[in-house]
């Protein structure tokens, strides 16, 4: 049994708990849900390329992002993902592949 205490509190203060996690003990509770998606920035935005592989955007953004609409149809399967800038900030981005290779990116 995981025995935690989660002390949350408002503005930048870092949020604590029992877990030996670094990152979780030294980052503001708003960017923790994000962590595990990846965080997307303008440069990481403008170093992605059409045509490049998911585990190369993996890469670049830090995580996997969010999948928001996966689909088949033949032969080709079509992943939507959507990575969320900060937590309370309106920007995003999403990227489509389409048998895996990055065919289509809008950032808002």
């Amino acid at each position: 049994m995981l025995n935690h205490q989660i002390a949350l509190s408002y503005g930048d203060a870092p949020w604590s708990s029992y877990y030996n996690d670094e990152y979780a003990t030294t980052t503001p509770w708003y960017d923790l849900f994000w962590h595990r998606y990846g965080k997307i920035t303008r440069r990481k935005f403008d170093s992605i390329q059409i045509g490049m592989t998911r585990q190369q955007v993996t890469d670049i953004i830090g995580g996997p992002g969010r999948v928001t609409s996966e689909s088949q149809l033949l032969n080709i399967h079509v992943v939507r993902i959507i990575y969320q800038g900060r937590f309370w900030s309106p920007k995003s981005a999403t990227l489509v592949f389409y048998n895996g290779l990055l065919r289509c990116k809008s950032r808002y």
